[in-house]
């Protein structure tokens, strides 16, 4: 009877023994294969990048796409560029076996290497400066130079009239190789605002774009739209600033932004955009208008609003930039380049570059062409790697990385 016991508990402590080891075994089995899919993980998310990257020194100048593929040739990412407002849209998809890795992001062009503060068409008639204006970088201006100006009992008090070299410009302003087409090829999928008051809308750019459709509806508040988004109207807007507005698109005629808006959007308008006190549309921001009709044609920042971006006001025809006129008052503040195929009254401070026609002064007396009073730019304070707009054609420029989305 004894050893019948002990057969039995030795059995039982061998087969304790064995599930033990069993278990031992399959533990170190599943920590074998976790860390064998983590580090495939790992490698699939560096060659998602390193694709990324050899799909910009491919094809990040052009709408396009295609494939890449890494150096062991296990993964293969395909891609598509298409536009977003002003930047070019890059869309890649690494895949390794099961798994998928999506990538989206805003790609741009850098910043030019030489320091050019302004961009005066030459129309045969100096630059008056007066006051604190200050302009940091060189210039390129008519060929009858810069002048001191008394204007407003204001005699400049600046060191230098320019604090770099000053070159002579052209008759006219640098050429664009911008256009209207800011959405590419987008699939669209179409909704009234009045179906999204009070909610929060995000669109992924793997997705078919929404155009969200405001006709008839003059103030947007109370909503939240974020990613692959156009807001769209017939009509002028007013965007209050209870409405959260990230990554989207605005096409409408005018477009106001109420005290104190705080949101990252690309503006497209045709006749006004307006800026009011404490308004900050945040970097990648920028405000288009490209229009030839109409009395009014302006894009005014008022005090204390600031844009990171960039402006672009033009038109084909030289009769209708006299109408054309970016205002950017004091204490205001743009960081990016400014272009204005019209005319750009000065008041604000600008860090980057202006484009401009003329400058215009309004003050309670009088009219004043090419005088800047109390404005400044400063485009030494602009940082080398700052991804500007892609205003200009340029074989050497180079695309890189603005946000991933």
């Amino acid at each position: 009877m004894l050893k019948a016991s002990s057969l039995l508990y030795a059995i039982f402590v061998c087969l304790i023994v064995s599930l033990l080891c069993g278990s031992l075994i399959m533990i170190f089995n599943y920590q074998y294969r976790l860390k064998q899919q983590y580090f495939l993980e790992e490698e699939l998310v560096r060659a998602s990048a390193a694709n990324f990257l050899q799909v910009l020194n491919k094809d990040g100048a052009q709408e396009s796409e295609g494939e890449v593929q890494f150096a062991d040739e296990r993964f293969t990412t395909s891609y598509t560029i298409s536009k977003w407002g002003f930047y070019n849209l890059v869309k890649t998809k690494t895949v390794f076996k099961k798994d998928t890795l999506y990538k989206v992001a805003l790609i741009g062009s850098t910043a030019k290497k030489e320091k050019l503060a302004l961009y005066l068409s030459d129309l045969d008639k100096p630059l008056n400066i007066g006051g604190t204006t200050k302009i940091q970088g060189d210039v390129k201006i008519s060929k009858y130079g810069v002048k001191p100006a008394y204007i407003n009992n204001q005699n400049f008090t600046g060191t230098k009239l320019v604090h770099g070299a000053i070159g002579i410009s052209e008759k006219r302003l640098p050429a664009l190789q911008l256009h209207d087409d800011v959405t590419g090829n987008h699939k669209i999928v179409e909704v009234l605002l009045e179906e999204l008051a009070g909610k929060s809308l995000y669109n992924s750019f793997h997705k078919p774009t929404v155009v969200v459709y405001a006709d008839g509806v003059y103030d947007v508040r109370n909503i939240s739209l974020s990613g692959n988004i156009i807001l769209q109207s017939k009509d002028s807007v007013c965007i209050k600033n209870t409405a959260a507005l990230n990554n989207i698109l605005i096409k409408a005629p005018s477009v106001v932004f109420d005290d104190n808006f705080k949101g990252v959007v690309q503006v497209f308008a045709k006749r006004y955009v307006s800026l009011k006190k404490g308004v900050q549309l945040q970097y990648p921001s920028s405000i288009y208008i490209a229009h030839d009709s109409g009395d009014k044609i302006e894009i005014l920042l008022e005090d204390k609003s600031k844009l990171a971006g960039g402006i672009v006001l033009t038109g084909d025809s030289y009769q209708s930039s006299l109408k054309r006129m970016v205002t950017i008052d004091k204490g205001a503040l743009v960081i990016g380049d400014v272009y204005c195929y019209g005319k750009t009254q000065l008041k604000g401070k600008v860090i980057g570059t202006v484009y401009t026609d003329r400058f215009y002064l309004k003050t309670a007396s009088s009219i004043y062409e090419n005088y800047i009073v109390g404005g400044e730019i400063n485009r030494l304070e602009l940082p080398d790697n700052f991804i500007g707009l892609p205003l200009f054609l340029n074989e050497n420029t180079n695309y890189e990385l603005i946000k991933e989305l």
